[in-house]
């Protein structure tokens, strides 16, 4: 399973047009989840890379897009109304437009109450025609009209995503029912046997989503983090439960999808990326306010992550350690105080030399 191919977008410039087959290995070494650099340099211009330009990167130029500048009149026309000037470049010969432009306090507003994860559902449910995503389009979209309804119905929203994320491995079709991962929404316990997962046909495009949500949301997002999203990725998504023992030599365990594997990287990168002020700060403040793990003894807020690096940082495939640094290193690097960094770093790698001698060494690909 490891040689299986897939198909992707040849990058060579002598054949831009050219479909070529694509091993799991040759797509794992393109993968990256850094987020503060263009994604469209790394991998090609896809449709996940445009869709992510588009949203975390607006104001970067697209290639072969005519570049266009405004410039303002001042005094406006005899009526009163503002004019703006449209100047399109590209060309030698620069042709104006005028465009009559009212600027109103109303039209203000409405721009700023509209939320991009409600165009970017939209823009979702046009591409893809599934059952299960029609699902759960219908399900959230009565949730999602505005940001400030957003807002109001946030404990629904990451419910819902969280649920759509996975189907159980019995029923591959279905989400995810909300008792299942009730201990992620909730203070009730966790059950003592592990449900495997796997991924279905809404996964790429609800990791999508996570990630908007994150930008619209900001340090609303805070409180969700540690408890409920980081754990469906890393544990349920990233790390499922092996078979029983008794089917052990009957049937092996599912492989990653590398595609999967990096948009829940990337999806977690936004989060963090979004979430950063709070996840490095230090007040007890903020600590009860958003649900954040830090003290107020002069420790970071980083400290609650280190329950997930084991699950990632050791992992047994090359390619998801490599993500997970890639991850968590604008975190590490964000650190206030150099001896705050050399000290986090210093527990990060014994807990993980810990974690390979209690496991005989560790395996890798």
């Amino acid at each position: 399973m490891e040689h299986q191919h897939k198909k992707s977008l040849n990058t060579d410039s002598r054949s831009k047009n050219r479909i070529r087959y694509s091993s799991v290995r040759d797509r794992a070494k393109r993968t990256s989840a850094d987020v503060y650099r263009s994604y469209k340099r790394r991998i090609g211009v896809t449709t996940s890379a445009t869709r992510e330009e588009q949203v975390h990167h607006p104001d970067t130029p697209s290639a072969g897009r005519e570049k266009k500048r405004r410039k303002k009149i001042f005094g406006g026309d005899s009526r009163g109304e503002k004019k703006t000037t449209l100047v399109r470049g590209g060309s030698k010969s620069q042709k104006e437009e005028f465009v009559q432009h009212e600027e109103s306090d109303e039209n203000e507003l409405e721009s700023g109450l509209e939320s991009c994860f409600a165009s970017e559902l939209d823009l979702a449910q046009d591409r893809n025609a599934s059952e299960l995503f029609g699902k759960f389009y219908r399900e959230i979209w009565p949730l999602t009209r505005s940001l400030a309804e957003m807002l109001h119905h946030a404990d629904d929203i990451v419910a819902i995503l969280l649920c759509y994320l996975l189907s159980p491995e019995s029923d591959p079709s279905a989400s995810t029912e909300r008792d299942d991962i009730a201990h992620l929404l909730s203070d009730s316990p966790a059950p003592k046997a592990r449900v495997a997962y796997v991924s279905n046909l809404v996964t790429t495009d609800v990791l999508h989503l996570i990630g908007v949500l994150a930008r619209d949301f900001r340090h609303e997002i805070h409180r969700y983090v540690h408890p409920t999203i980081v754990p469906r990725i890393v544990y349920d998504l990233l790390n499922p439960p092996p078979p029983p023992s008794t089917e052990s030599e009957k049937r092996q365990q599912l492989p990653l999808d590398v595609m999967v594997v990096e948009a829940a990287f990337r999806a977690l990168s936004y989060v963090f990326r979004y979430d950063s002020n709070l996840l490095l700060s230090s007040s007890k403040d903020e600590k009860s306010e958003y649900g954040g793990g830090g003290g107020g003894d002069g420790s970071n807020n980083l400290e609650p992550m280190r329950q997930f690096y084991g699950a990632t940082l050791a992992h047994r495939r090359d390619y998801v350690r490599r993500l997970a640094a890639e991850t968590y290193a604008p975190l590490v690097r964000r650190l206030k105080s150099d001896s705050a960094r050399a000290k986090h770093i210093r527990r990060v790698i014994r807990a993980l030399a810990a974690s390979a001698a209690a496991s005989g060494g560790g395996t890798g690909d």
